[in-house]
């Protein structure tokens, strides 16, 4: 009896230890989550969103379509406001959690298992919030650029008509999700009823992953899709196993470039071709050349993740090397009024991931020197751009068959259209027919039906088995 009793006391001390330990963890977590909401409520509210676009178009020199800064701004606001909920349902959750009892309700070490991969999933969404909305303010600016141009030119010629399509088109290779669907992915599992068990929390938001996935290409809408896959390469971080973070390394490269391929760079410079020399023509040909520098900044991490061989890394440091002196020769360019930055901020931050990847700073060489003084160079321009840029994904090793050989092609073709458009700004009209011939090959090589065919078949069963949806975007890719 005695021993019955000494047992009991020390279940319930056991218990009672377990349960106080869940409730610091929540405690820490609902602290770290209101903090992160509030950095983003003070930079997204809406008199500091109005402010945002204002000071953004000051800085491009907007001048006519300033007076579209404070509804554009609440348009940023609003946007916040759909994106906040995944904070609060978080916090929501965690509050339930804490007035439950989880040694009733499942095991502790259960409970705290899936907290944690919540938490990471929703830090790992956190640091992309920052450059959604900085990529949502370029773009508003980008689109009152073109319209600032329009009016320069007056109603109602083929240049005015252009430059209006070009504004209606600023946001096509947005990088922002669904708001909605971002504010709704579920951080946290529900409390279980009375009497019941936490469950497979995995399968469960596998299972929702699934059938986001599976409406998404039933809508037949491309951009849906690729937004879709943005929400489900988000919530695999909180799946937590070796497979969710593989496939959702593959998914990172596939939406970037269905983001790419949303602009064609050969369009671009077909319609540059067709225009007489001019202010019109020029703004073209800026704007395919920082399109290209975007697909350098996309392929330049992937270069230096794939290089496994001396000889390959040393080949990948000479073409990182390569694109950074370009962006060094351009970077008045970059800030100029009438030319999209992101490109070449894209290019900047994706080739500075390669030369981290390759420890081009540490070689001991002249390489690294001058490395040096091109990031030095880099910096004092990017700061001046109108956002800051994110350092994008590097890349999956061993899922595709010969992804090296497919990015050093897709290289090779984006360096020889940068230099025939360098050469078409220069007077040289024979550069532009040179690269409307390499872009048209580099959106080629880039599309991500290509990728997706050469993905290795042990590659595809080991994740599908895994991953229920994966089979499905494959398969979308594949038709």
């Amino acid at each position: 009896m005695k021993r019955s009793l000494l047992t009991a006391i020390l279940i319930c001390g056991i218990s009672y230890s377990a349960q106080a330990d869940i409730r610091d963890e929540i405690a820490a977590y609902r602290e770290e989550i209101v903090e992160m909401r509030q950095v983003h409520r003070t930079r997204y509210d809406r008199p500091v969103a109005q402010q945002l676009i204002r000071d953004a178009f000051t800085k491009a020199g907007i001048e006519e379509s300033m007076h579209h800064a404070d509804n554009w701004g609440d348009q940023v606001y609003l946007t916040w406001t759909r994106v906040e909920p995944i904070y609060q349902y978080a916090l929501y959750r965690l509050n339930e959690w804490s007035w439950a009892s989880p040694s009733e309700r499942s095991d502790a070490a259960d409970v705290s298992e899936m907290m944690a991969a919540g938490m990471t999933l929703l830090r790992g969404v956190d640091r992309e919030v920052e450059g959604w909305f900085a990529d949502d303010v370029a773009n508003w600016t980008e689109r009152a650029l073109w319209l600032d141009a329009a009016e320069a030119l007056g109603c109602c010629g083929d240049g005015y008509q252009r430059y209006g399509e070009l504004a209606n088109s600023a946001f096509d290779d947005s990088i922002f999700p669904d708001p909605h669907a971002v504010g709704r992915i579920e951080i946290f599992a529900a409390v279980p009823e009375e009497g019941a068990l936490l469950g497979d929390w995995r399968g469960q938001r596998l299972a929702r992953l699934t059938t986001l996935i599976e409406e998404a290409i039933a809508s037949g809408d491309a951009s849906e899709v690729r937004r879709a896959m943005q929400t489900a390469r988000m919530s695999l971080a909180g799946v937590d196993t070796a497979e969710a973070s593989t496939f959702a390394e593959l998914l990172r490269i596939l939406e970037e470039r269905m983001s790419l391929q949303a602009v064609s760079v050969g369009d671009i410079l077909d319609q540059a071709e067709a225009l007489p020399d001019g202010v019109l023509r020029t703004v073209m040909l800026d704007m395919a050349q920082d399109e290209l520098l975007a697909r350098t900044g996309h392929l330049a991490p992937i270069l230096a993740a794939q290089a496994g061989t001396e000889e390959e890394r040393d080949s990948a440091a000479t073409q990182v090397l390569d694109g950074l002196r370009r962006l060094s020769m351009l970077r008045d360019d970059a800030i100029a009024p009438l030319t999209p930055a992101s490109g070449w901020a894209r290019a900047a931050s994706g080739l500075t991931a390669a030369a981290q990847l390759l420890d081009i700073a540490n070689r001991g060489d002249a390489t690294a020197t001058e490395f040096n003084d091109i990031t030095n160079n880099l910096g004092s321009a990017a700061s001046r751009l109108r956002f800051a840029p994110t350092a994008p994904f590097a890349g999956h090793a061993g899922a595709i068959a010969s992804q090296l050989d497919q990015v050093r092609e897709a290289w090779g073709h984006a360096a020889d259209a940068l230099d025939g458009v360098a050469q078409a700004i220069g007077g040289d009209t024979s550069g532009l027919d040179r690269a409307i011939a390499a872009s048209r090959l580099l959106d080629e090589s880039l599309d991500p039906r290509l990728m997706v065919a050469e993905m290795t078949d042990g590659f595809i069963e080991g994740i599908a088995s895994n991953i229920p949806f994966a089979r499905s975007i494959i398969g979308w890719f594949d038709e």
